[in-house]
Parts: C-alpha cells; sequence; structure tokens
C-alpha cells in the first residue's frame, strides 16, 4: 500500500511539473539563496562552475552553478574575480534556471559564517 502511494505521489508531481515547467525554468524566475563554496571548476566551455552547499539544520543540499563571463561577483560593493573565491567561502547568489542548470548572475561574498545569516531559499521575481 505504501508502494502504491509513494508511485502516486510521484506520477502527481511529474503531472504538476510538466504543467508548470514553462514558467518555472524561464529566465524570469530567479532564485536568490546564501551558500558555502565547496568545489570551483574550470569548463571546457570557457564558463566555469562552483558547487555550493546550502546549509539546513537536517543536512547540506549540494547545487552546481555555471558561472558565465558576464556573472558579476563582488566584495563588500566592490568588484573580484572568480579567482578570488576559494571554498569554504560563505556567498549570496542570485540565479535563474536555464535548460543547462542554475546560472549564477551574481555572487557576493561574505567573510562572516553562514550561520550568521538566513539560509532559506527565496524565489523572487524582478
Amino acid at each position: 500500500m505504501k508502494n502504491i502511494q509513494s508511485i502516486l505521489q510521484l506520477i502527481i508531481l511529474m503531472l504538476l511539473l510538466t504543467f508548470v515547467s514553462s514558467p518555472v525554468f524561464s529566465k524570469d524566475s530567479a532564485l536568490k539563496f546564501k551558500a558555502t563554496i565547496t568545489e570551483i571548476e574550470r569548463l571546457a566551455t570557457g564558463d566555469s562552475q562552483i558547487i555550493v552547499s546550502l546549509i539546513s539544520d537536517s543536512s547540506d543540499f549540494d547545487i552546481p552553478l555555471t558561472i558565465k563571463a558576464d556573472t558579476k561577483i563582488g566584495s563588500n560593493g566592490q568588484k573580484i574575480s572568480l579567482s578570488e573565491l576559494e571554498t569554504g567561502d560563505y556567498i549570496e547568489v542570485r540565479a535563474f534556471f536555464s535548460v543547462a542548470g542554475i546560472v549564477a548572475e551574481e555572487i557576493e561574498f561574505y567573510s562572516e559564517s553562514c550561520y550568521q545569516f538566513d539560509t532559506r531559499v527565496a524565489t523572487y521575481s524582478e
């Protein structure tokens, strides 16, 4: 019986995603969240990718972010380069969904611990 409920829930979720996938994955749908950098790598396409960890009470959740050449990266109002970020740094990210995944539009570096600010994921539209 429990398996049937799980299957029905999965089917409902798939149907829901089918109907809302266009608005959810358009560039107009933006994300804003705070996280810790766990990995930084250069991609063969010329872009870069960082893996960030969203910290919660229950568990950490790692997500990959694509960093484009036009991604704005800053610290205390000053522009910095991606090479100045390191694993373990605390950041706030504004990003959007694309076909290729989550693309960062803006990254703000924080010198304070992630535990000192709210780490809930918030979605917003501009």
